[in-house]
């Protein structure tokens, strides 16, 4: 609180008569007599307060179920101690006594119109068979888990391990598994649940390696056929290479050169694919057609012209051709840059027709 504030509240609240009654209330404060000494309490005081509040609240408990019994006629007394166990023989007789005459009471209410010893009887032994029977089921599955336990260890390979793990590892918790079987690690468990969980318990594992194929033989042979053939490769008549096998043996083989670029040998075996074979032939990926080009090296010719005969009479008509269109405008026929630049791109693929893609159908 600022000044002002504390200044404007004693102006308007703080009357004489206020201040009177906070001396009468404080005055002990300015006592110089009184001396406080705060206590320090024990361990031992605590646990003392907390029984005498927990007998307080057994006792509140014990009350109303002694007014619940007198309204439903049942007078019977109501036997308590701190310790049953601490009881002597008769007394924990007297206590059992006490203790089954409340009980009966309380089913002749719930079943009014039966024998109430047949009723307890037939609860005391449900109750023995029971217990009986959960004693007998837990030494039974300890058994059944250490022999399982057993097994697993006794198992040489892994798929064994996994397919007796795979039994218990969808019922059983990761660290109850890891009392019977110690060092089992939680990937094991893991994938011992999954093979559980979608091939079966106990379902034997398979260990067979399946190998990714990317492609078939048969699509790698007819593309190698393709590109060796006489209208992609032309065999030098100079010039060897030395292949070497994995047997040790040396092959000599010619020096090739293609007639084509990489990209155009794909372009022209997809349309022969297509042509030929329809929907009937799958070939493989551009990208692996790539990959096997740039394994099986070759030269690439440049220039068709000079190589052989009828290439370079070809390729001499071709040029007459051009010289004809740049001819015509000398002798005074007029032609647009557009059409000047169509005519000579249809010449241009025109003879690279007559010299690579006509030669795939003949």
């Amino acid at each position: 609180m600022c000044t002002r504030c504390r200044h404007d509240l004693d102006q308007s609240l703080m009357t004489e008569e206020v201040k009177e009654e906070f001396n009468v209330i404080f005055q002990w404060l300015y006592d110089v007599n009184l001396i406080h000494t705060p206590s320090i309490a024990s361990s031992d005081s605590y646990h003392m307060l907390s029984q005498s509040l927990n007998n307080l609240v057994a006792e509140e408990k014990r009350e109303h179920l002694k007014r619940f019994l007198e309204e439903v006629k049942c007078f019977n007394p109501i036997p308590s101690t701190n310790s049953f166990e601490n009881l002597q023989p008769s007394s924990k007789k007297r206590f059992c006594r006490q203790s089954t005459n409340i009980f009966k009471s309380l089913l002749d209410m719930m079943s009014p119109h039966d024998n109430i010893d047949f009723v307890w009887h037939t609860i005391a032994e449900n109750s023995k068979g029971t217990s009986s029977s959960n004693s007998a089921l837990d030494k039974n599955l300890r058994l059944v888990l250490t022999s399982l336990a057993e097994a697993y260890n006794n198992a040489q390979h892994w798929t064994v391990r996994r397919q007796i793990l795979s039994i218990m590892a969808n019922d059983l918790t990761f660290s109850m598994i890891l009392v019977f079987i110690p060092g089992l690690t939680a990937y094991r468990f893991n994938m011992a649940r999954h093979h559980a969980y979608f091939e079966g318990k106990g379902v034997v594992v398979s260990d067979t390696k399946n190998s990714t194929i990317r492609y078939d033989d048969y699509q790698l042979e007819h593309f190698i056929e393709f590109i060796v053939s006489p209208h992609i490769c032309t065999d030098l008549p100079f010039g060897e290479k030395e292949l070497h096998l994995s047997t040790g043996e040396t092959l000599l083989i010619p020096s090739t050169i293609r007639n084509l670029a990489p990209q155009r040998i794909i372009t022209q075996y997809y349309n022969y694919c297509k042509e030929h074979y329809g929907d009937t032939f799958h070939p493989l990926g551009r990208s692996s057609l790539f990959s096997i080009l740039n394994e099986c090296s070759a030269s690439t010719r440049r220039s068709l012209q000079g190589l052989d005969s009828f290439s370079a009479e070809g390729s001499t008509a071709f040029d007459i051709l051009f010289s004809i269109v740049d001819g015509l405008s000398i002798i005074g026929m007029q032609f647009s840059d557009a059409d000047e630049l169509e005519t000579r791109s249809s010449l241009s693929y025109s003879d690279f027709y007559i010299i690579i893609d006509i030669i795939l159908f003949l």
